[in-house]
């Protein structure tokens, strides 16, 4: 079921969906949760492509698969995100990143391309880790606020 934006207070602030990790009190989805799950398994298998990539038996083209595999995996969501970027106007990291993808495999550079994807994807994955803990700690004390104050 999907949420609506008045069913309870959870959802008044702009980034509602975007922060949500517990279930919601009303609606009961899960989908930051989810995606996070996702992206440290599509994360996890990018790093291995990458590991895998230095097995001696594997050299020429299967290397440069293996390394473009890893790439695709974590740089098409950025990507997407950066062409949106651009579509608003906007520069923001994801253009850089797209730039440095671009350049490295125009350069044959493609350990480069599939290690700064990674990495990249990776660091966004703790970043909102990070935020959403901080979230949470902040919304832990206001519930310890008392709700009236004596004047002296």
């Amino acid at each position: 079921m999907a949420c609506n934006d008045n069913c309870c207070s959870c959802h008044s602030k702009k980034e509602e969906h975007r922060l949500h990790t517990d279930t919601c009190c009303c609606c009961s989805h899960e989908e930051n949760s989810h995606s996070e799950a996702v992206s440290v398994w599509l994360i996890a298998v990018s790093a291995v492509l990458i590991a895998v990539s230095f097995v001696p038996e594997f050299n020429g083209i299967i290397k440069q698969i293996l390394l473009v595999a890893s790439t695709a995996i974590c740089a098409v969501p950025v990507f997407i995100s950066g062409i949106k970027g651009i579509v608003k106007r906007e520069i923001n990291e994801s253009l850089l990143l797209i730039v440095a993808v671009i350049a490295a495999l125009f350069l044959g550079d493609y350990f480069e391309a599939a290690v700064v994807s990674t990495l990249f994807r990776l660091g966004e994955l703790l970043e909102d880790y990070a935020s959403e803990r901080s979230r949470k700690s902040i919304e832990s004390l206001f519930e310890i606020i008392s709700d009236t104050a004596n004047m002296v």
